[in-house]
């Protein structure tokens, strides 16, 4: 068995149609390509999580309204169906529903009329926000541009910014975390560890679940973490892999 690591995930691809190799990681907008060319994918459960995260400028009770309207504008049935071609989840909670059971609760409903005449009565500048992105994670950056889309009907601004070097301070930030398939109270505090405590202490004051803690205590903490559209989930995504004719199972 040979294995290669660190290889950009489009030569991995490109090498798995020129059968040159037999197990590769696929992202979900590249899927379709690996259909056209006859070859499989398998994939795990829902184990990475896309967020928007709003610094702490962004963060005050002031801007609420801007926030829950950019929560509440995303379409992430669209999102999850076309853009990320069936491979995610639609997410209102941190903790994908395999995992925690409750995620169902924490739908959001729709934007009211009254709020978007609301939206619309904000000075300019307030309307308009910068999304931080990763420059070299391309599936984050075609989340973001849908993001911004969807949050132009809502009558918000957003400017997607994908630094590789020093740029202007941003408003919000999209995030993606990945965790381990183990038990909901773990998760919950590593995702809040890959937040960051800055990030986190914004959203609430409930510390991070003990190892152990009951479901109705990680339910309450997640709750809080995204009562107040500081952290802002959209997408679960799981783990892709292609598979060359030479793989049985």
């Amino acid at each position: 068995m040979q294995i290669a690591e660190g290889r950009a995930l489009g030569d991995q691809l490109t090498s798995l149609e020129l059968g040159r190799a037999d197990v590769v990681a696929v992202r979900p907008t590249d899927l379709r390509r690996l259909v056209q060319r006859g070859l499989r994918s398998v994939s795990s459960r829902a184990l990475e999580a896309f967020a928007l995260v709003f610094e702490p400028h962004r963060a005050t009770p002031a801007d609420l309204l801007v926030r829950r309207a950019v929560a509440t504008s995303i379409d992430r049935v669209t999102l999850s169906t076309v853009l990320l071609q069936r491979q995610a989840e639609p997410a209102a909670a941190l903790l994908p529903s395999w995992l925690s059971g409750y995620a169902p609760m924490f739908q959001s409903t729709p934007a009211s009329a009254s709020s978007r005449t609301a939206i619309a009565a904000l000075p300019l500048d307030e309307r308009r926000l910068t999304l931080r992105v990763e420059a070299a994670d391309p599936v984050a950056q075609a989340i973001a541009e849908r993001v911004a889309v969807d949050a132009r009907e809502a009558g918000i601004t957003i400017k997607v910014q994908a630094p590789v070097g020093l740029a202007p301070r941003p408003d919000v930030r999209l995030v993606r975390v990945a965790f381990d398939a183990t038990t909901p109270d773990r998760v919950l505090a590593a995702i809040m560890a890959a937040l960051g405590s800055r990030a986190t202490a914004l959203a609430t004051t409930e510390p991070a679940p003990a190892i152990g803690a009951p479901l109705d205590t990680v339910y309450r903490v997640e709750r809080a973490l995204v009562e107040r559209d500081i952290i802002v989930p959209i997408v679960h995504l799981p783990v892709l892999y292609g598979l060359g004719e030479r793989v049985e199972s």
